[in-house]
């Protein structure tokens, strides 16, 4: 979950690309000021810390081939990164041992990194599916994506656009009537298939207010916590009913965008959101394990939280409550992804294991290379001034611009996280992507695990 940029917000400086940058400690508890602040989304790349000693102590946050274009359809499952190559023992050996350092400092209980490079598909599980139990993770655990979702939704988002079903340029009420949410002054202004694409769309989401907020009257439901008997359809209802933060187009706010993004294709197509999910992206990639609950609960791992206050996280509580600072929380329900008659969050909802992530990345690496529409969504669409040093917004997700502010990337590598405790980057230059999922939130989204994971991608012999 991730990036809030406003233009009333000053963002974070951008980071020395060596983890050892002797301002790294002031960088990142600047940093982690500014997501109390600006609600830097979980996620952010505004948010990250350089190294393990830079993170802040305390506060809230620290706590069918050719019918989609070529950049689609030429990613299968017998394509680059297929795992036809074994990794090497060292390539292993180093992955697992970030991981187990991160466990060791109790940033995370567990996780699974699955990464791929140079044809060589490679993937670790390290730490515990279940801390009390001491089970061990699997690596085909599955977890609760939140808003690593929204990679989804915009990969199926690419395939509509290909296929002529919606374009960027479509009104929303072509496809949702009554989606009309007011602008400051009254007004009734169209929003755009695009932008809400880009978090334009003037709308925000309800962890960004208080519990008195116009979000929160309404009773919208972010796709991460409990909701028993609201539909898709219900919650877009409630979410037009409330005011919009701005008029469309005139700023970037991370919003419940792609929640209004996957209620708009599946009206498009005529079908429920998680079976157009499946019939367009899941089954064509063999995604087996994605959905929108857990396909196997026997795999779903526990949820932990990050603690200050001890050496090991701390189990979730079913609801939890995570305060944000200035009366704002974020509400989790693990159960959800247990409950197969939940609404379907495109924002939120999706749970998923670290292959099937990974497989995703590869087909946005090819995103790159493809058709117009396709490179659509790997091209920066915030204005400059709203933007971070060396940081955009593209279709769905942050887009690195030069100079790269941190870790091994290259200009143009597209990456975004979830606050269940997630990254995942996609690099089109390089041919390189990866994702980290953790059962713990929210310290692998905010801090550089994934960065140190990556580097021994890219130093791998080209």
């Amino acid at each position: 979950m991730p990036i809030q940029r406003r233009t009333d917000f000053n963002p974070a400086p951008a980071r020395s690309r060596s983890p050892r940058g002797g301002g790294a400690a002031a960088a990142a508890a600047l940093a982690a000021a500014l997501v109390l602040l600006a609600l830097a989304a979980p996620g952010s790349l505004l948010a990250r810390g350089t190294s393990p000693a830079a993170d802040p102590p305390g506060g809230a946050w620290s706590g069918e081939p050719g019918e989609w274009g070529a950049g689609l359809g030429d990613v299968g499952l017998d394509g680059p990164g297929s795992g036809d190559v074994h990794a090497p023992a060292f390539l292993e050996s180093s992955l697992r041992q970030v991981l187990e350092d991160k466990i060791g400092l109790g940033h995370f209980a567990g996780a699974v990194f699955a990464g791929q490079a140079n044809g060589l598909e490679v993937s670790v599980a390290a730490g515990h599916f279940d801390l009390a139990g001491g089970v061990p993770m699997p690596g085909n655990a599955l977890f609760r994506l939140s808003s690593v979702s929204k990679a989804f939704i915009s990969v199926l988002a690419a395939r509509m656009i290909e296929s002529g079903e919606i374009s960027l340029d479509d009104p929303v009420t072509k496809f949702l009537p009554g989606f009309t949410p007011a602008a400051p002054g009254g007004s009734a202004p169209q929003i755009t298939f695009g932008q809400l694409l880009t978090h334009t769309s003037g709308l925000s989401y309800a962890f960004s207010e208080t519990s008195g907020g116009p979000l929160h009257r309404a009773g919208v439901s972010v796709g991460c916590e409990s909701s028993p008997g609201l539909t898709l359809e219900e919650n877009m209802r409630r979410l037009a009913g409330a005011p919009l933060l701005s008029r469309p187009g005139r700023r970037h706010a991370y919003s419940h965008s792609a929640d209004v993004a996957g209620a708009a294709m599946a009206a498009a197509a005529g079908k429920s959101l998680p079976d157009l999910m499946r019939e367009r992206v899941l089954d064509p990639l063999g995604l087996r394990d994605t959905g929108f609950h857990a396909v196997d609960p026997s795999r779903l791992g526990t949820a932990y939280v990050f603690s200050n206050k001890g050496p090991r996280p701390r189990l979730m509580s079913d609801p939890e409550s995570y305060p944000l600072g200035r009366g704002r929380a974020f509400e989790f329900s693990p159960s959800r992804a247990l409950d197969r008659d939940a609404w379907p969050s495109g924002g939120c909802g999706m749970v998923s294991s670290a292959r099937d992530v990974m497989k995703l990345t590869e087909v946005i690496n090819g995103l790159a290379s493809g058709s117009p529409s396709d490179r659509w969504f790997m091209e920066d669409h915030i204005a400059p001034q709203v933007s971070s040093p060396g940081e955009g917004f593209a279709g769905g997700w942050a887009i690195l611009k030069s100079p790269v502010p941190y870790g091994p990337y290259s200009p143009g590598t597209v990456t975004w996280g979830g606050v269940y405790g997630h990254r995942w980057f996609a690099d089109p230059t390089a041919g390189i992507s990866g994702v980290v999922l953790t059962n713990t939130a929210m310290k692998a989204m905010l801090g550089d695990t994934l960065e140190l994971l990556a580097r021994n991608l890219y130093e791998l012999p080209r």
